[in-house]
């Protein structure tokens, strides 16, 4: 399938589009899906919390390094 040529791999568009490619079910991949969303979903109040204490942190650390502390 692929040719080295010049000590790079060559492969032609055909053989290419004889590759077969596995995917799941599409019943599969929806209730992957979903469970993707719910873990989204769970992550987005933390990276507020993150944006918010990293907001807090970096005038702290200035006026520290600053000698205002």
């Amino acid at each position: 399938m692929c040719k080295n040529i010049v000590g790079m791999a060559n492969i032609n568009a055909q053989e290419f589009q004889n590759i077969a490619i596995p995917h799941p079910p599409i019943k599969v991949q929806l209730e992957y899906a979903q469970v993707l969303e719910g873990v989204r979903d769970a992550e987005r109040p933390l990276q507020r919390a993150l944006s918010e204490a990293e907001s807090m942190f970096n005038p702290l650390v200035q006026r520290a390094f600053k000698g205002e502390l």
